[in-house]
């Protein structure tokens, strides 16, 4: 009863263990899934590290072999045998979802003598309480992750309506609560699901000292970065950021913007968005951080303030194609697009689009037709990649 009362007053994973070693008399520990140590206490006699290490290799071994389907029955309780520790110890599993392989281990270790009767009920119940603790955060983070979404789409102007959702001082309100004051940095991520990697770059922002807002946006993983204290190097930070996303996967394609009032947020988002565009244009010599140094055309369409006439003008190059190509409009830009991005390269464009390339040909053929553009004009296709880029910037 104790326990779930520190669960419902939520305080905390720290506290539900501290309580749990008293309990008990001896060393408790919580190990996540991977064997780091999420919460860790000891009642009088500290836990040998070398046992620690043992008891995390034991139930590494018993997690991989169930989940790659050997020793399906095998149990996930067990009495540890290093030397230090044995015969008053058991570890026991932890699943968040009431079966299968556990999410985290509940280790527990005795100063001196046995686990008896008593001491083996209390862990028993202590995997419930220690699971709804554990779904209880899950929630919360979650929760939290999904409030930094709708506060990045927000902030940027994406809400229905098309301009700027936020007033300055509506945008400061909003930020507060996340460390962010009047000035910040934007960084941006291309990774296959950003989605998956949010937890990953916000603890490594934790883990820095830095305060900063993350979530996906656009199909990238993005960070407004504080800079209203101490103004960070934009550029050492993504860097930094790129190389621990590295360790859950490859290596996502990172940008930087420059630090800027929080008042122009969305401008500095597209910056590094245009930049992290235009580094992926460079064949193979893209820098390890793209930045406004490679922006290159991008310059001439972030530097357009109006956005009608940004919207002016892609409405005067696409939408006769948007317009003219019935329900294949979107299809027909998105061919446009592939074929100007792959230089005019039929096969690689073709493959992109998982379409063959006649099909291509002919998409390419109306939308010359519908625009009364030549797409082996130089001018003509130089004036489509604009378009494209700027109806990105009003999106």
């Amino acid at each position: 009863k104790r326990l779930e009362r520190i669960v419902l007053e939520e305080r905390g994973l720290d506290e539900l263990v501290r309580a749990l070693a008293a309990s008990i008399g001896g060393a408790v520990v919580v190990l996540d899934a991977h064997g780091q140590t999420l919460a860790q206490r000891a009642f009088r006699r500290p836990l040998p590290e070398r046992a620690l290490e043992g008891v995390r290799e034991a139930a590494l071994s018993r997690a991989t072999r169930a989940s790659g389907g050997g020793n399906a029955g095998e149990s996930f309780e067990f009495a540890p045998d290093h030397p230090d520790i044995a015969g008053r110890s058991l570890v026991l599993g932890v699943s968040t979802r009431g079966h299968g392989v556990p999410q985290a281990w509940l280790l527990a270790v005795r100063d001196s003598g046995g686990l008896g009767d008593f001491e083996r009920l209390i862990l028993q119940g202590a995997v419930t309480v220690v699971a709804l603790e554990m779904m209880r955060q899950r929630a919360m983070r979650d929760t939290e992750r999904r409030l930094a979404g709708d506060v990045l789409a927000e902030a940027l102007g994406t809400a229905d309506g098309g301009g700027p959702a936020l007033s300055e001082r509506e945008l400061a309100s909003r930020l507060q609560p996340f460390g962010i004051g009047g000035r910040a940095t934007v960084l941006v991520f291309a990774c296959p699901d950003p989605l998956a990697l949010e937890a990953e770059l916000d603890g490594f922002m934790s883990d820095a000292g830095v305060d900063a807002l993350v979530a996906a946006h656009r199909g990238l993983l993005c960070a407004v970065v504080d800079a209203s204290e101490a103004e960070p190097d934009p550029i050492a930070l993504a860097a930094q950021a790129r190389e621990a996303l590295a360790a859950a996967g490859p290596a996502p394609r990172a940008a930087a913007s420059r630090v800027g009032s929080t008042g122009a947020l969305r401008h500095s988002f597209h910056e590094a968005r245009c930049a992290l565009e235009a580094a992926r244009m460079h064949n193979g010599s893209a820098p390890e951080v793209a930045s406004h140094r490679d922006l290159g055309a991008f310059h001439l369409l972030l530097a357009v303030q109006d956005e009608e006439a940004l919207a002016l003008y892609c409405e005067s190059v696409l939408g006769p194609i948007e317009d003219g190509g019935g329900g294949y409009g979107d299809e027909l830009v998105r061919s446009l697009e592939a074929f100007i991005e792959h230089n005019g390269q039929w096969e690689k464009a073709a493959r992109e689009l998982f379409c063959h390339r006649h099909t291509l040909r002919y998409r390419i053929r109306r939308v010359e037709e519908l625009t009364g553009r030549d797409l082996k004009s130089a001018r003509d296709r130089i004036e489509f990649w604009l378009a494209l880029r700027a109806r990105e910037l009003v999106a």
